[in-house]
């Protein structure tokens, strides 16, 4: 509706004015630019903003996103993809899992072999490290969707 575009314009024509003060004064900066006017009898003709609109489709569903032409905005609703997040827990789990069998190997090697057990009891350890995080990425994601409000 115009009444509804209407603020956005009076800050357009704002701005144009201050831009052409600033352009008429020669200055650099403009600071402090005030500006008095009344708009009487608005007359609109035709409105058009340009604007962007697409989609992302994440989990089966459809989320739109709009894109302001003219100031860049963008719109929409903001969420994490928890298809990446569940990839990147199992690949760092994936990883923990690697570790820790490795090292246990190493260890149960070491009853031949004694110095192997020192070596897979590192390994071990480290493994557990990635273990505690694969976990996080996922949560991380539910939680600042949920957050959102976005959860489905």
């Amino acid at each position: 509706e115009p009444e509804a575009a209407w603020p956005g314009a009076e800050t357009a024509f704002v701005q144009a004015a201050q831009a052409e003060c600033q352009q008429a004064a020669g200055a650099d900066h403009i600071r402090d630019f005030t500006i008095d006017a009344q708009y009487n009898r608005l007359n609109w003709t035709l409105l058009l903003l340009p604007a962007y609109v697409t989609w992302y489709e994440e989990g089966g569903q459809v989320w739109p996103v709009l894109v302001n032409g003219q100031i860049g905005c963008v719109s929409g609703a903001r969420r994490a993809s928890p298809r990446k997040a569940r990839n990147a827990s199992l690949i760092v789990g994936a990883i923990a899992l690697l570790l820790i069998l490795f090292g246990g190997l190493l260890s149960v090697a070491g009853l031949l072999f004694p110095p192997l057990i020192a070596i897979g009891g590192v390994i071990l350890l480290v493994g557990v490290l990635p273990a505690l995080v694969a976990p996080i990425p996922a949560i991380a994601v539910w939680a600042y969707n949920r957050r959102s409000g976005q959860e489905t």
